[in-house]
């Protein structure tokens, strides 16, 4: 065929030049590393509480595909809180929940908002699952991942991920935990 190199020609000038490229990728590498700290960036492991609060607005759809399908989109406003103080916010949170036979997915954005004005922004998804109780009752349990998305202020150029779980039940309201390891 045209333009098919030879096994010779593969292990004359292919073979070495992938030895060096890969030599010269690892040492490139090995720099930014190194240099990180003196660049700027430090990666920051970050956890804490978010408290679940009142619902702003609520919409919810019932599918004719299955009796138990629910769409809901809805609008709150949550408490984010933790030890560092550059963490503690008032978020406006949208989401959106595709739920079948007591579980399934969430995912949304949230506005956040800082003592100092600042804003910081994330997008999340995840799974949930509501068990009914004896009597009538329930509980939500609910786990996902958020990444957050830059901001204002000290903010812009926030990027970084997160887990969070946590539950709801009627009596107590609702509440995650989080961990992100981020750069800001």
């Amino acid at each position: 065929m045209i333009g098919m190199p030879n096994e010779a020609w593969l292990r004359g000038a292919i073979a070495p030049a992938s030895k060096t490229l890969l030599v010269g990728m690892a040492i490139a590498l090995g720099m930014v590393a190194a240099m990180s700290p003196a660049l700027g960036v430090d990666t920051k492991r970050i956890e804490g509480e978010y408290k679940l609060g009142p619902f702003l607005s609520m919409n919810t759809v019932t599918p004719v595909d299955k009796t138990d399908h629910v769409l809901v989109q809805f609008v709150r406003s949550d408490r984010m809180t933790s030890g560092n103080p550059d963490f503690n916010f008032d978020c406006t949170l949208s989401e959106q929940d595709d739920q079948t036979s007591g579980g399934g997915r969430h995912h949304g954005i949230s506005n956040c908002l800082h003592k100092s004005g600042d804003r910081a922004y994330y997008s999340f998804e995840g799974f949930h699952k509501v068990d009914a109780k004896p009597g009538g009752g329930w509980e939500a349990n609910f786990e996902g991942a958020m990444r957050w998305l830059g901001g204002t202020g000290k903010f812009q150029k926030l990027v970084g991920t997160c887990s969070y779980k946590g539950r709801i039940t009627p009596e107590v309201g609702g509440s995650a935990s989080w961990q992100c390891e981020m750069e800001y």
